[in-house]
């Protein structure tokens, strides 16, 4: 009995052990370890991230999580939606990194009024009463929230991140606790924005309850992350760079840097003990500003090779998914970006958050978009862009939320910028050589739609001018008043054939006046102007003083269609002004003067550039001296020294051929030509020959604008009778 007992005993456990295997076996079969992936941040670095996860698109390795921190948490966004490195890929070449980087509206959506102020400032300052509040970043992220907008449209109204198809995990830090934020939820592009704010560099998110900036002064290589997501074998790519040598402790920045980010790079040394499959490529001579397309280009090759060196491990780690049941594994297809939205539809309605200053009717009447209309993502970012270009707007964004019967409902995010504004600029040339210039700029002044903006220059030489006008809150009033006031006190030469006479030009100016409203792109404004003017020679023998009264009609029409003030590559511009004087109206002289300048950039093979320019100048009359035309210098007319060319009658030439040698480097050829419009009357000829002047230089654009360096040759000063002449120009700062 006890012997069949023991025998009972043995055939049950048996069993018991093969149920157990058995049950073990199938288990395998059906669940499979869960896979994760994590990218770093890195700034330009994480291009990187595209060329190791083009290794692992290749072998088809399942993915079922993945979480990333700053660059690395925007490239793990766009994966987990289903962008694969060869779209990423594409994406990236795509983008203009430098203009992506830049708040500033195109200048061709921009009105003139704003328009008229690009190029001249190296510092924009929003004033509280009348003391100036730095921003809390260089960068506001404007084209930036667009594109990620753009980028993840299909899922913008996916909340949950576990929802998507390989769900989602990104890193913040909260400003104002101080504490590590792992984003689960939220509109996904705000997300990616969010862990990206690089502190000083992008302003930080509102995020909930939360002030979220860049994840990486925290944790920036979120393996934790991803194994609380449930992440059982990890696959990290590493662009932090938390290395050092003793020979990076010989520059002061890497050491200070290094001492800061101890702890960081501690818990990074942590977590890559935690990785299964390490990558991390090498990039030494590479920074995290890097977005120039070339070095992209060897950024993104270096993640390859770098995920090349671990194709082992990762070939052994895809046999080993292989061996489980691919019937009974349906997470090992990677999931494709599926089209969620439909491309347009009907606006069920328009909410508008984030407006203090400004009524939610004046927006959604700028906005263009009314409930019950076709719309679609191209449209409301067309609507947003040109709303942004007023000048009212720190950030737009948006969300479209979708509803089951073809409409979807638009929610509009935005953060207002101050009313006023101080504008800072510098500029150094061999004439007036440092020249400054502070501008105060105040819209919806007094009353709304008022706008007063004023400007003064002082060092090389002083002038100010200020305006008080009423073009509306939106800009596009067809006609508007204004008043001015002007200040000058500048270098004057005149040049006789036997002598130079120099004075200082000094005049009071006041204006009334209206603008009529034409396009974005151009300017008509008439006004009446009286002038008190003292000119003053320089020397004892340099002439009379010159103390009059002018009152004078003035008709200014300009157009612009520049497409950039400081490295222009395209587009038409004409300045034109029309000034009466009559002693009708109380003034001294009777005389008329007429200036047009035209300009036309071409480019019609990259990196090669032409100007086409030619002025007409023109006075008729009894005009006072200090009135008439002063003109030279290589920006004017190379060959002549500043001022060096001086009269009543020209009509000027210029070409311009412009090449950029390297990304910050350009080389030029200018030819120039002038002569007296009356050589072509039939009546009484000019007998001026036409004079020449040429040429060559280099320019670097930098952080204070671009450094112009040009030799010229030309006659000297012309109507002195010199001998041809070669001239060093040097030039530097902004365009004012």
């Amino acid at each position: 009995m006890q012997q069949s007992l023991h025998y009972i005993r043995a055939v049950i456990s048996f069993v018991l052990l093969c149920s157990i295997a058995l049950l073990a076996a199938d288990s395998n079969m059906v669940r499979r370890p869960k896979i994760g992936i994590v990218l770093s941040g890195g700034g330009a670095l994480g291009f990187a991230h595209i060329g190791a996860l083009r290794v692992i698109d290749s072998l088809g390795i399942p993915v079922d999580y993945i979480a990333g921190t700053s660059f690395g948490g925007l490239l793990s966004g766009l994966y987990s939606i289903g962008y694969r490195s060869d779209s990423m890929q594409s994406v990236i070449e795509e983008i203009d990194w430098t203009e992506l980087f830049n708040d500033t509206p195109k200048r061709d959506i921009l009105p003139y009024a704003e328009k008229k102020y690009t190029g001249r400032y190296h510092v924009r300052l929003p004033l509280k009463g009348f003391t100036p509040t730095p921003p809390t970043g260089a960068i506001a992220g404007q084209k930036i929230s667009l594109l990620f907008n753009k980028l993840t449209y299909n899922y913008s109204d996916v909340i949950d991140f576990d929802s998507l198809p390989i769900p989602f995990r990104c890193v913040g830090v909260d400003l104002i606790t101080g504490q590590e934020v792992v984003i689960n939820r939220g509109p996904l592009a705000r997300a990616m924005r969010a862990t990206m704010a690089i502190p000083s560099a992008f302003t930080p998110v509102e995020y909930g309850d939360s002030l979220l900036t860049d994840g990486g002064l925290l944790n920036n290589y979120p393996v934790d992350v991803l194994k609380a997501m449930g992440a059982e074998i990890i696959i990290g790519v590493d662009v932090s760079g938390y290395k050092f040598s003793r020979n990076d402790a010989k520059e002061l920045f890497k050491v200070l840097d290094r001492v800061a980010s101890i702890p960081r790079y501690q818990k990074i040394a942590e977590f890559i003990k935690r990785t299964d499959i390490y990558i991390e490529p090498q990039l030494a001579g590479f920074g995290v500003m890097d977005f120039n397309k070339e070095t992209i280009q060897q950024i993104t090759e270096r993640g390859y090779l770098a995920a090349l060196t671990q194709l082992g491990k990762l070939t052994e780690l895809k046999k080993r998914i292989a061996s489980y049941s691919p019937t009974t594994d349906s997470s090992t297809q990677t999931p494709l970006l599926r089209h969620q939205h439909p491309e347009a539809f009907i606006v069920h309605g328009i909410r508008i958050e984030g407006n203090d200053k400004l009524e939610f009717p004046f927006i959604y009447s700028l906005l263009g978009i009314s409930v019950g209309s076709a719309c679609s993502r191209e449209i409301i970012e067309r609507q947003i862009n040109d709303l942004y270009a007023l000048g009212y707007f720190e950030t737009i964004t948006y969300d479209v939320r979708q509803l089951d019967n073809g409409e979807a409902d638009i929610v509009i995010t935005m953060k207002e910028k101050s009313f006023r504004e101080l504008n800072i600029g510098l500029r150094y040339d061999d004439f007036y050589q440092l020249v400054a210039l502070v501008g105060v700029r105040s819209t919806n002044t007094l009353i709304s739609g008022a706008r007063f903006e004023s400007e003064m220059e002082f060092a090389g030489l002083f002038r100010i001018w200020s305006k008080l006008s009423y073009p509306s809150r939106s800009l596009d009033q067809p006609i508007y008043p204004f008043i001015t006031a002007r200040y000058k006190d500048l270098p004057l030469k005149f040049s006789q054939p036997a002598f130079t006479l120099s004075y200082k030009d000094r005049a009071v100016t006041f204006g009334v006046g209206v603008g009529f409203k034409v396009q974005k792109s151009w300017s008509v404004e008439l006004e009446l102007d009286d002038e008190a003017t003292n000119v003053l020679p320089l020397t004892i023998t340099g002439g009379p003083k010159l103390n009059h009264h002018l009152r004078y009609g003035l008709l200014n029409i300009n157009l612009d269609y520049i497409d950039d003030i400081l490295l222009p590559k395209s587009g038409i511009a004409v300045l034109s002004r029309l000034e009466y004087s009559s002693t009708v109206l109380g003034s001294d002289f009777n005389y008329t003067q007429f200036m047009v300048d035209g300009k036309y950039y071409f480019t019609p093979i990259p990196l090669h550039t032409f100007l086409i320019r030619s002025m007409f100048l023109r006075t008729y009359d009894n005009i006072p001296l200090y009135k008439q035309f002063v003109f030279g210098g290589p920006h004017d007319f190379a060959g002549a020294e500043y001022q060096g060319i001086f009269g009543t009658k020209f009509l000027v030439g210029r070409g311009e051929y412009r090449y950029q040698h390297k990304r910050d480097i350009f080389l030029k050829v200018v030819v120039n030509s002038f002569i007296d419009p009356d050589i072509f009357n039939p009546v009484r000829p000019s007998l001026l020959k036409p004079k020449f002047g040429f040429g060559l230089g280099v320019m670097f654009t930098s952080i204070l604008g671009p450094i112009d360096i040009m030799f010229t040759h030309g006659e000297g000063e012309y109507r002195a009778g010199k001998a041809k002449e070669i001239y060093f120009h040097f030039s530097a700062g902004m365009k004012f």
